[in-house]
């Protein structure tokens, strides 16, 4: 493990909401993402993305590729900042197989694909680092 990342908000354990994020290179967003739980969880993800567990086959290219990039501009004295956006969970009662149930729906997928089309849209690029898009 190359870098660790540490919580300057009590937001960084909320597991209440869904997260939209974005990590930035001496203040210039580089990539976009989101998560279904916590942004501590989402990046002790990335954290796991380690060169040994990419020689077994056990980390995805996703993680690696974020830890190796985040190490290194650490690394060269860059700033290398976390920022969540808080995205609430919608709920909806649905009727099913004879039950009624207030259920948990998911948008922030849809949201990140929304927000990176945004980004695209005024700078006419992606993030550097999204490599993925949400579908």
């Amino acid at each position: 493990k190359k870098i660790n990342y540490k919580s300057l908000s009590s937001s960084w354990d909320d597991t209440t909401h869904e997260w939209l994020y974005f990590l930035t290179y001496n203040n210039h967003i580089v990539k976009i993402g989101q998560t279904i739980k916590s942004l501590k969880k989402r990046y002790e993800s990335y954290s796991a993305g380690t060169a040994r567990y990419m020689k077994t086959g056990t980390a995805s290219t996703t993680n690696f590729s974020i830890s190796e990039c985040n190490a290194l501009a650490v690394s060269k004295g860059m700033s290398v900042q976390i920022y969540g956006l808080p995205v609430e969970k919608e709920r909806k009662i649905i009727e099913r197989f004879g039950l009624i149930r207030e259920c948990v729906l998911s948008v922030v997928r849809d949201k990140e694909t929304m927000l990176i089309a945004s980004f695209k849209n005024t700078y006419q690029h992606k993030p550097v680092l999204c490599v993925q898009e949400g579908k």
